[in-house]
Formats: structure tokens, sequence, C-alpha cells
């Protein structure tokens, strides 16, 4: 910013700062098609409609349906990344992602990762990026003193989150806090 007479105004680069860009536009755009009509009718015409662009605008940043569903599920690992670095863990390890995962996921994240999810169902190689994820996390925890309580840990946070995603996990408030707590106290324990 910039002040001049009592005047404040920002610089070209400032103002830009808060719009988010094209990209994560559509993106934003394509997790909104499948909030609101399914996974099924995610298309590249849908999202450039939402979006307000062209499809050749969609087109110029993601040249196909998969390229646009592989940034769908770039952006949820990424936010997956920055929750588990921002979790505030005294202990790092397990107990970081039990913090960033106990919470749960936003409306657009949770339709990115049900589109990304029912596209897998035809092309497995979608999920690569995910496998990695993963893979990276549970190598994290190799070496540990507690490692098959720290990897059973991870694994029933991540279980808990794709059940939640698909609604497939019946349990009322207190049950979830219970959950909750316990995979927090197990966590903590596994990554001391």
């Amino acid at each position: 910013m910039y002040r001049l007479d009592g005047l404040v105004l920002e610089a070209y680069t400032g103002a830009m700062q808060g719009r988010p860009s094209k990209r994560e536009s559509i993106l934003d755009a394509a997790s909104r098609v499948v909030e609101s009509q399914g996974a099924a009718h995610l298309t590249i015409d849908a999202v450039a409609a939402e979006a307000a662009v062209s499809k050749g605008g969609v087109l110029y940043h993601f040249p196909s349906k998969q390229a646009l569903l592989e940034g769908m599920l770039e952006r949820v690992l990424a936010a997956a990344e920055q929750d588990i670095q921002a979790s505030g863990s005294p202990y790092g390890g397990v107990h970081a992602h039990a913090l960033a995962f106990t919470k749960p996921l936003s409306r657009s994240d949770e339709s990115a990762a049900l589109a990304i999810l029912a596209a897998s169902a035809e092309d497995p190689q979608l999920l690569d990026s995910a496998r990695t994820f993963i893979r990276d996390s549970i190598d994290a925890l190799r070496g540990s003193d507690h490692f098959a309580d720290a990897l059973m840990v991870l694994v029933a946070l991540e279980g808990q989150r794709i059940m939640d995603a698909l609604g497939l996990l019946p349990l009322n408030t207190k049950e979830r806090k219970l959950l909750t707590a316990t995979l927090l106290q197990r966590a903590e324990e596994a990554s001391r």
C-alpha cells in the first residue's frame, strides 16, 4: 500500500492479491458443479458455464477433463498438506495429521474428492498423486518407535475422511466427539 496526501492507494499488485487466479476460479467452478449437480455432470462445458468463461478458457488451463480432475486433486492435497503444517501440533508426525484431519472437509474439498473418487473408477491413475501423498505420509512415520500405532491412526483418519465424504459414517455428535478424542489421544501417544 502507498500513502499519498492521507489517502491509501493500493499498488496494482497488492489489489490483485485478493483475487483468485483464473485457474483457481475454474477449480472453484468445478467444485460447485459437482456440489450442485453431482460428479456425473462434471464436464468442461458445465465448468465453463459455471465459471462464466469460454470453453477455450477452461481448456487453456485444463486441456482435458482428466487434467481438470488432476487439478482438483492437487488442490485438495495441497490444502491437506497446508492443514498439516498449520496444525500447531507440538509433536508433529501423525499427531499433526490427526489435528488437521479431524476437522471436517470444506464442502468444496468434499465435492472435489467425490468427483475424483467417481472418476478414478474409470481411470485409477488419477489417484497417483494421492498415492504419493499417502506413501510420503507413511514414509515420514517409518523409523518411529511407535510406527504401528502411528500407522493405525493414519489409516483410521484417512478411512474416516473417506467414509464421511461418502456419507457412510452414521455417528451422532457424541460418538463423533468420542472418535475424534480417541484418535487425537492415540496420535499424541504415537508421536511422542
